[in-house]
């Protein structure tokens, strides 16, 4: 995403929710957050504690509610002034309701309970780059390997060549180490 910054718009990011959608790794809420919390434009975004205030209020006993009938609610409340403190307070809000009356989202279609973090690709990975970016220089597989949470040599070796691959990581000859830039 940053190199597509760099290429095309000479290192300005984009401030309009297209021109950021159009960006790799930019998708719809994304797009949404950086306009609404750095720029406090008046966008339509959900996510999860929004999604919980709006099923909490707008559909009491609905299951299977989709985001669009939500996002068309929020469309009709996000104000014209201060939309980032507008969904800073809905976001609090989900937040303690979530505590109060429980999770609301399971009735909501797109609801998906997400897996695990312990023991998961996604703490592998955290892992790796924690151990390339506490190092002084860049390591071999074998001195990664032996300073990441317990895993096989295969999952490793799999999670080590998906950020090669991803440009999150480098080599150079045998050792890795993470980009310059």
């Amino acid at each position: 995403c940053a190199k597509e910054v760099l290429a095309h718009t000479k290192g300005v990011f984009p401030t309009v929710r297209n021109e950021l959608e159009q960006l790799p790794g930019i998708g719809p809420y994304t797009a949404g957050a950086v306009c609404a919390f750095a720029h406090n434009q008046p966008v339509v975004l959900i996510e999860t504690n929004v999604r919980t205030v709006y099923l909490h209020h707008f559909f009491k006993n609905a299951t299977a509610v989709s985001d669009k009938d939500i996002l068309h609610l929020v469309a009709n409340h996000v104000p014209e002034q201060r939309a980032r403190e507008w969904y800073w307070a809905l976001m609090d809000y989900g937040s303690y309701l979530k505590t109060a009356v429980g999770n609301q989202n399971k009735r909501a279609k797109a609801y998906v309970k997400q897996s695990s973090f312990v023991g998961s690709d996604r703490e592998l990975r955290g892992a790796i780059v924690r151990v390339l970016a506490e190092g002084q220089h860049p390591q071999s597989s074998q001195e990664i390997h032996t300073k990441v949470p317990l895993c096989t040599r295969k999952r490793f070796t799999v999670q080590l060549k998906s950020l090669l691959q991803e440009g999150l990581v480098v080599r150079q000859g045998s050792l890795f180490g993470l980009p310059e830039h």
